[in-house]
């Protein structure tokens, strides 16, 4: 029970030469003892001076409800990436994240080879198995800033999970007139396989932009 006096505990120490960023949490019942668990996930800058080499993301579980954790392991094969939510369902433990594709100036800069990424664990975390591509031809990042605005933008995935049915929710800003959209797509498979993407808002301005999609599931399935 939370009263608001724990001291905090390190999950992962940065120094000089690591920078961890955009940490988001889960818990549930991971290994069948009836405590809830607890799962992060993020990435991490590993830095040489003001140049990254890489940003992978990375995992760490405690079984403890927090008080220790797990050395952090990295999910993702590729390092030029960001933007990962963990959520766990029947079918094992999910993480998604927004890939960049190759780590070069050019690629970040053309965004033609960015895709949606899931990593699949079935025993609790202790390891991921190989990582599945949910959505690349349609995903191109939305710009940040926005035309106009001076805050950042970005076009990160968000999951939720229902038995053995997945749902995700991504921003997109493809080629053409339309501007910026919020993208869904279901598996119904427990990840293996995903639907068509299908365009959320209904706006009939192609120069309006959405973005910053976010979803939960009810008990009782509904998103």
């Amino acid at each position: 029970n939370f009263t608001g006096n724990e001291n905090p505990v390190v999950v992962a120490q940065g120094s000089r030469d690591v920078f961890h960023d955009k940490p988001y949490i889960g818990t549930s019942n991971l290994d069948g003892a009836g405590t809830d668990d607890v799962f992060i996930t993020w990435t991490a800058f590993y830095m040489v001076g003001p140049y990254t080499t890489g940003f992978p993301i990375l995992f760490s579980r405690s079984l403890d409800g927090g008080a220790t954790w797990s050395p952090p392991q990295q999910v993702s094969s590729d390092i030029v990436t960001q933007g990962s939510v963990p959520v766990k369902g029947p079918g094992g433990l999910y993480v998604v994240w927004y890939d960049f594709g190759t780590f070069s100036n050019a690629s970040l800069d053309d965004r033609s080879d960015d895709s949606i990424k899931l990593a699949i664990s079935t025993n609790g975390g202790q390891s991921f198995g190989s990582e599945i591509t949910v959505a690349d031809a349609d995903v191109v990042e939305v710009p940040s800033p926005l035309p106009g605005w001076d805050f950042r933008t970005n076009s990160f995935p968000s999951i939720g999970v229902f038995q053995t049915d997945l749902y995700l929710v991504f921003a997109s800003d493809p080629e053409g007139a339309d501007a910026a959209d919020v993208f869904f797509t279901r598996s119904t498979d427990g990840g293996a396989s995903w639907s068509p993407r299908e365009k959320l808002n209904d706006d009939g301005e192609t120069g309006a932009l959405q973005f910053f999609p976010w979803l939960a599931v009810g008990p009782d399935g509904q998103i």
